[in-house]
């Protein structure tokens, strides 16, 4: 419900701060008072296009603030601020600001900010605003399939058709994707299987053989000259006469016999017999190294052959030997994935068919209880018109099948988020005339009246709470305006209405009035906003009544229309 509306800087308000009473309210005001600056505020909080021009001459910035109390077990409502990441609370301030100069404009739902379309999603849940001139369900072709399932409580197959619908959409774009890889995959697995092949001919598993290719490689050119080398110091140490080994024999008899007679050399006699062990053992080893040496220059080039193969994989590859092996296990995984992608294909089938069967089977019972209910729903209308001066008026909903790219083809047919099915609704206003669009047959007035007469159908069903009605009355007077007032106040019982109006018997049928007029102050020009008391109510009526001369009977005139409201 929505309790309170405050209005600064906007067009020709300065200040308005009014609170809404549930029910009924009725808004009038001579013509250019300033309604309709009202109901464009209240279209803007709606999610309507902001403009510059909105803001009241002299100022920087117009502001458009109201308050919802909303009920925290409205599922829908509370799925949606949760998605804008609002917290869910018992009120619900939704504010827009509109700046000059460039800035950028607000749009705050409890002081969180939000997109203008995602305010438009969510004000859905909360206001709907009808006129003569756009009574936007009815102008709107595609709102007239919501109107059946609104009317005939078909919300949860809706739901449940919508969500199958959702997901047999993602499995199509998977299957589209699969396809897509499908196809640019030969060449790329002739590729990657060419490149594994090369690799896996290379036998590669160290991560290091190349830095040691690289040094045996050096050796083995080297042989010669480090056989030399290695000889001559096993040599030196060895076998020559006089070598550093019987050198180191003749100095241990020399200190032996010194130990004989002075023990306190033992130590040196220990570390000498040591340096001799060390001395023999490293001319064994140079020349067991110099007999290791191969002079065959077979085995070096197929060391070179190696160590140029593992060279090229790395320059090919840009990277080291062991990223070259990792590479490998990379290549390895990704030709595994191609050789999956053919069973993801087929599982993906799978449940697009299970899917699709589900959608088919959702669209056919909901598409019957359509065309069950479609009917009953007419002659429903067709009743509250009769009462809204339109007794001849004859309804139809024409169903036909949704066109080609709106949805998913499953057995011929194509099923979108709502069904397999398009709804207009058709109107025959006066007898002999064919049945039209109502969005396009009916007249201003007429539209109005057939929007009232399913907002009298559909109010105890219908999840929006506030309903605002721009001159629902106009091109009526006498009892059809009385009905008319009579059915808004029937709605009001269950939801809030705010009606703007010129006819007496609808503003007498309110349960709130609020006068709308222009005051000059100085040089400036702005509208005023204000709840009339019960006599100023009396005054207001009879001016709608009577004109600009205003009687005693048009005042008991004006009371007895405020009887028929209590």
């Amino acid at each position: 419900m929505l309790e309170l509306l405050s209005i600064q800087n906007f067009a020709l308000i300065d200040q308005l701060r009014v609170k809404i009473e549930p029910g009924l309210t009725v808004i009038t005001g001579e013509t250019g008072a300033g309604k309709s600056t009202l109901l464009q505020a209240l279209t803007l909080l709606a999610g309507a296009r902001a403009l510059a021009s909105m803001v009241r001459t002299g100022t920087d910035a117009a502001r458009v603030e109201a308050t919802f109390s909303v009920s925290v077990q409205d599922a829908r409502l509370g799925e949606r601020l949760r998605a804008l990441g609002v917290k869910e609370a018992r009120r619900l301030t939704v504010t827009r600001t509109i700046h000059r100069g460039g800035r950028k404009n607000e749009t705050l739902v409890n002081g969180v900010a939000v997109s203008v379309v995602a305010l438009q999603e969510l004000m859905g849940e909360l206001i709907e605003i009808s006129g003569q001139h756009d009574a936007h369900s009815l102008r709107q072709a595609s709102m007239h399939l919501s109107l059946v399932d609104q009317a005939a409580a078909l919300g949860d197959p809706r739901r449940a058709l919508e969500s199958t619908y959702q997901q047999l959409s993602r499995v199509e774009q998977d299957i589209a994707e699969a396809h897509r890889l499908q196809r640019g995959q030969a060449v790329r697995e002739d590729f990657i299987r060419y490149q594994l092949n090369e690799l896996k001919e290379a036998r590669l598993g160290d991560p290091n053989e190349d830095e040691r290719l690289k040094h045996e490689a050096i050796r083995l050119r080297n042989g010669e000259r480090l056989r030399q080398q290695a000889h001559s110091v096993e040599a030196h140490l060895y076998s020559q006469p006089s070598s550093a080994v019987e050198r180191l024999q003749s100095a241990a008899q020399a200190l032996r016999r010194l130990v004989d007679v002075d023990d306190s050399l033992r130590p040196l006699l220990d570390d000498l017999e040591t340096a001799r062990v060390i001395a023999e053992e490293v001319a064994r080893s140079a020349a067991q190294y110099a007999r290791s040496l191969s002079g065959d220059t077979e085995g070096l080039e197929a060391l070179e052959d190696r160590l140029d193969l593992l060279n090229t994989l790395k320059s090919k590859h840009r990277c080291t030997l062991g990223q070259v092996i990792e590479r490998q296990r990379e290549l390895e995984r990704e030709l595994g994935g191609f050789e999956s992608l053919e069973g993801r294909l087929k599982t993906l089938e799978a449940q697009r068919a299970s899917l699709a069967r589900s959608l088919s089977e959702q669209a056919a019972s909901l598409g019957e209880a359509r065309r069950a209910f479609a009917p009953t729903l007419c002659r429903a209308i067709e009743r509250e018109l009769a009462d809204l001066g339109m007794p001849e008026a004859r309804l139809s909903v024409e169903f036909s099948p949704n066109p080609a790219g709106q949805g998913c083809e499953v057995d011929g047919a194509v099923i979108g988020p709502r069904g397999a099915e398009r709804a207009l609704l058709l109107i025959s206003a006066n007898p002999g005339e064919p049945l039209m669009p109502v969005h396009t047959a009916a007249s201003g007035g007429e539209l109005s009246r057939v929007t009232l007469a399913i907002k009298r159908v559909i109010a105890d069903l219908d999840p929006v709470s506030v309903y605002i009605f721009d001159e629902m009355d106009s091109g009526v007077g006498g009892p059809t305006a009385e009905a008319v007032g009579l059915k808004l106040s029937h709605i009001s019982r269950s939801r809030q209405v705010l009606c703007i109006t010129h006819s007496p018997q609808v503003a007498g049928i309110g349960d709130q009035h609020l006068f709308v007029c222009k005051q000059v102050r100085g040089e400036r020009t702005r509208s005023v906003v204000r709840a009339l008391t019960a006599e100023q109510r009396v005054e207001e009526v009879s001016r709608m009544l009577g004109g600009a001369k205003i009687t005693d009977r048009t005042r008991a005139n004006a009371r007895e229309l405020l009887r028929l409201g209590v």
